[in-house]
């Protein structure tokens, strides 16, 4: 059975880089170094998307209305 992306339902192996945000976050996650790939591919695996978009939907939001601009 194949672990597929919650967000895109792309597989998790090896996931592709076709602007899945949960597989950039991810990733972010991996270049730290904090987790070993095991946990990655459960966190990537077992995310709750809907309330991941729910928490990055105003994030988005403030930085469309340029709310980051320096």
């Amino acid at each position: 059975m194949t672990n597929r992306c919650p967000n895109c339902i792309e597989p998790i192996e090896g996931h592709p880089e076709n602007g899945c945000v949960v597989a950039a976050l991810i990733g972010v996650l991996r270049d730290r170094e904090d987790h070993t790939e095991e946990q990655l591919l459960q966190l990537h695996r077992d995310i709750d998307v809907d309330a991941l978009w729910d928490v990055l939907g105003p994030v988005i939001d403030t930085l469309g209305d340029g709310g980051f601009n320096s």
